[in-house]
């Protein structure tokens, strides 16, 4: 697991949905953005394996399922990952508070 993990809401202000619209139980998607202490070059060389283990451990923590979280983007600066999570509500201040991990990272 990476040792350090920066958590900020995307837009709190404008919550957007997820690919699929809201969560079953109506609740709209929120997104965040978390930097991981990951070097960019290893998220990206197996791409498809990084976002599948980042919504595992996003999900695991926020208690949705895996389908709830989307993988927005992925950028350099260690690892910025764009996301969002239907139905979670203030996903960067539930995590924060979870003390999100990523033991699949």
């Amino acid at each position: 697991k990476p040792p350090g993990i920066g958590l900020g809401a995307a837009n709190p202000a404008a919550p957007s949905a997820a690919a699929d619209g809201a969560a079953e139980n109506g609740a709209p998607a929120s997104e965040a953005t978390v930097t991981l202490s990951l070097a960019y070059e290893s998220a990206v060389a197996s791409r498809a394996a990084f976002d599948a283990a980042f919504r595992q451990d996003v999900a695991a923590s926020l208690g949705v399922g895996e389908s709830a979280v989307a993988v927005i983007a992925v950028s350099a600066g260690s690892t910025v990952v764009d996301f969002s999570a239907a139905g979670a509500g203030d996903v960067a201040g539930r995590l924060r508070d979870s003390g999100f991990t990523t033991p699949h990272l």
